[in-house]
């Protein structure tokens, strides 16, 4: 529950919204996406970045209660045309 609490829900950012109303809810992601009032494939983009806040904020909590964790989430960050890895971007 703090996990997905803690994601960003603003309009630039419907983090929450996203991760609820898909993985929830179980809506389509067309409807989220419609809900939400951005294309199909910009709600692509903020999906992947919602999930990546929700596996930030999911190891922190899981480290913060102090307990070992079953498993941990990780993602795997995007590479640039040069090989390095592109840097975080606020949007």
């Amino acid at each position: 529950g703090k996990a997905i609490n803690e994601c960003e829900d603003v309009k630039r950012k419907p983090y929450r919204t996203i991760l609820v109303d898909y993985y929830l809810k179980q809506m389509m992601n067309k409807e989220v996406a419609e809900t939400i009032g951005y294309s199909l494939s910009r709600y692509s983009i903020l999906k992947t970045r919602a999930l990546m806040e929700f596996a930030d904020s999911f190891n922190y909590w899981i480290a913060q209660q102090d307990v070992k964790p079953v498993f941990k989430l990780v993602y795997k960050k995007k590479q640039s045309r040069g090989g390095r890895p592109k840097k975080a971007q606020n949007v």
